[in-house]
């Protein structure tokens, strides 16, 4: 759970990392300078593994590269796989990463636009497959209820012939199943929701 945990902050804060990134080598920061910065900001997971890295390379455990590629196979997010990838090859190569930067930045966003989507329409059919299903149970358990308001002689009339008494349980399991249902989609869909991540 906790490793889930870290994948996820990793996921939720990689474009905002991705950006500022952007900016740090835009305004010609040097890697060991970046990395320090990204160190000192509040990205959740991201910002513990920079600082992580800086950690080894400041007591020379390892070269920046080294503790980049280290901090790659420690993650399955896939565009931040990507992110440190880069990182490791520009800084070893001495070559220029922003395009790079502005590359991974323009695939996550459009990767995340399409899980917004895919959560709203995901959404949209649970909560319309849970209305289909609750209109005839409601209009069930009226009928029970407008049942066991009348006598049976009042039934007699209605119906001409008597029916048996529904008991407390049943009404109480209706409600019961219904509010279980209803949080179920609730929490399924809170879950699914890439902001929550």
């Amino acid at each position: 759970m906790k490793y889930m945990g870290k994948e996820r902050s990793r996921e939720k804060n990689l474009l905002f990392v991705l950006h500022s990134f952007e900016i740090l080598f835009s305004s010609g920061k040097s890697h060991e300078e970046a990395v320090a910065i990204i160190a000192k900001n509040g990205y959740g997971a991201i910002t513990d593994d920079f600082k992580e890295i800086l950690a080894k390379t400041e007591k020379n455990q390892k070269s920046m590269h080294s503790a980049l590629i280290e901090a790659r196979a420690q993650t399955k997010v896939q565009n931040y796989r990507l992110l440190l990838e880069y990182l490791a090859f520009s800084y070893k190569n001495k070559t220029n990463i922003l395009d790079n930067i502005i590359d991974i930045e323009k695939k996550a966003t459009k990767e995340q636009i399409i899980m917004h989507k895919k959560y709203e329409n995901l959404a949209v059919t649970l909560m319309e497959v849970y209305i289909i299903a609750l209109i005839p149970a409601i209009i069930l358990n009226t009928a029970i209820i407008s049942i066991k308001m009348f006598s049976e002689n009042e039934l007699l009339s209605y119906f001409g012939t008597t029916i048996p008494q529904i008991s407390q349980t049943a009404i109480a399991s209706f409600y019961i199943i219904n509010a279980i249902a209803l949080l179920g989609i609730v929490f399924y869909v809170y879950q699914a929701n890439p902001n929550n991540r």
